[in-house]
């Protein structure tokens, strides 16, 4: 039998009171910040997806595919933002801005810190602009260590530590 209008002005009425109940505000919030997440996560946009499901684990810490989603998305967005850094590096360094090349190629690293090219594009902008070799030698060892078999960055880390007077360990990375 077709319903009177009555009556669906009552169900309307009762699904809004229904959605104001704190037990189902919870799940209806979990499911469209999770939903947008994906969403977000489908179009390339890891920082929003990064948010909301930030969001939702902080509703619900608990969940394990909030959880998993999280770091997925957290992953991506850094990733994203390395890429981003390095761009800006490449763009500084063809202007011969090492300074500017430098900071965002260490940026990079400090986002991705298993970005073996940004660790060595920075120490060779901070070779390049005379920096301390103490602190060249931190950037020049990650690269050499994450990529053992770039003979770039095991000739700059020799280098490195010739300048440092340990002429031993300049040797163990050309050989």
């Amino acid at each position: 039998a077709p319903s009177a209008p009555r009556d669906e002005a009552r169900d309307q009425e009762r699904r809004q009171r229904f959605a104001r109940h704190p037990y189902l505000a919870k799940s209806n919030r979990m499911s469209e910040l999770v939903g947008r997440a994906k969403d977000h996560l489908a179009h390339g946009d890891f920082g929003l997806a990064y948010t909301d499901l930030n969001v939702a684990a902080q509703i619900e810490p608990a969940n394990q595919e909030i959880q998993v989603l999280l770091q997925e998305a957290r992953k991506k967005h850094e990733y994203v933002r390395a890429e981003q850094e390095l761009k800006k590096g490449a763009e500084a360094e063809k202007l011969g801005d090492y300074a500017n090349a430098a900071a965002a190629y260490k940026m990079a690293v400090n986002i991705d810190n298993n970005n073996a090219r940004a660790a060595y594009r920075a120490a060779l902008m901070m070779y390049k602009m005379g920096v301390d070799a103490k602190e060249i030698r931190i950037h020049a060892q990650r690269a050499a260590d994450l990529e053992p078999q770039n003979a770039d960055y095991q000739v700059l880390i020799s280098v490195v530590l010739s300048d440092l007077g340990m002429k031993k360990m300049a040797k163990k990375h050309l050989f």
